[in-house]
């Protein structure tokens, strides 16, 4: 048998005659295989010789016509440009030369340790900057990683947060207790703590009262007894000035009727969980507010005598 197929080339074959690029040797099984510099072309005839393989038997291969057809209209060259025969020994130049793809394609149907050698050989060409054929697109190099996207700082998130709340209607010892939530929650960092700010105070002209204020100023009112922070908190939620919250952090929240009378405070204790405890107090106009309230419903509780 030649060193080019067996009998006429096939149609798909085109002979040539022309200058042979500059060819480096590949050994493979003992064997010497010549791929050229300026395409990437793989010496067929050669590659066959190294694994025991006719190149005619390839070509006679149902699936062989079905890749040529495909991968030339992929790449949008003359089919007949795919393969290519010349005179001549294969170490001559001599021999048929395929594509890089249908060299890798030729070794998969050779043995997959020869595919996995010739898709080595084909990244070789690409890394020392020869030119390959159009269309070599056997990378099985990982890709890049992308860069990380840059974070932005825990101070920044926690004045945008600030510019949200504020937007949206909180006064700003409400806006930044609220803002330092979210930050924690973003990023880890709890900027009121790094501040060492301990507590966070009402506007000026409006004191803040806890619930145990409110129970002396109720009884300053009404020359009833002095109630406790817990009886004033259960008078809170009846008369629907606030409810139970959902965490340990913040045990009351504000309902709609409470949110006008109400104030924010954050301290620098933590829960065991590590949350802040946040503490809800309360304007001054909370009290003529909850007295109003309570005049207004008949009650059966007698603690608060008029």
């Amino acid at each position: 048998m030649s060193d080019s197929f067996m009998g006429a080339e096939p149609p798909h074959v085109q002979k040539s005659s022309g200058p042979i690029p500059a060819v480096i040797d590949r050994q493979f099984n003992g064997k010497v295989i010549g791929q050229r510099l300026a395409d990437g072309y793989l010496n067929l005839t050669a590659m066959g010789k190294a694994t025991g393989k006719q190149p005619s038997h390839y070509m006679e291969n149902a699936g062989t016509a079905a890749f040529l057809d495909e991968l030339s209209l992929s790449l949008g060259i003359p089919r007949d440009s795919l393969i290519i025969s010349k005179p001549g020994r294969p170490g001559r130049g001599g021999g048929t030369w395929g594509h890089p793809q249908v060299g890798y394609h030729f070794a998969q149907w050779c043995s997959p340790a020869f595919a996995v050698q010739v898709t080595e050989w084909i990244h070789d060409i690409k890394r020392q900057g020869y030119a390959t054929a159009t269309g070599v697109s056997l990378n099985t190099e990982p890709p890049p990683k992308a860069a990380k996207p840059r974070l932005p700082s825990p101070n920044a998130v926690f004045r945008d947060y600030m510019r949200t709340m504020k937007m949206i209607g909180f006064s700003a010892s409400e806006a930044a207790l609220a803002a330092n939530r979210a930050t924690v929650a973003d990023t880890g960092k709890d900027i009121l703590e790094t501040a060492g700010v301990k507590a966070l105070s009402a506007p000026a002209g409006s004191p803040h009262l806890s619930p145990s204020d409110i129970g002396a100023e109720l009884a300053s009112l009404t020359g009833g007894a002095v109630l406790s922070g817990q009886k004033v908190n259960s008078l809170l939620m009846r008369y629907g000035f606030q409810e139970k919250g959902a965490t340990k952090a913040t045990p009351w929240v504000p309902t709609e009727k409470g949110d006008p009378f109400k104030e924010w405070t954050v301290t620098g204790k933590k829960h065991r969980d590590g949350s802040s405890v946040n503490w809800l107090r309360w304007k001054a106009d909370i009290v003529p507010a909850l007295v109003a309230a309570m005049s207004a419903t008949p009650s059966t509780d007698t603690t608060i005598q008029h």
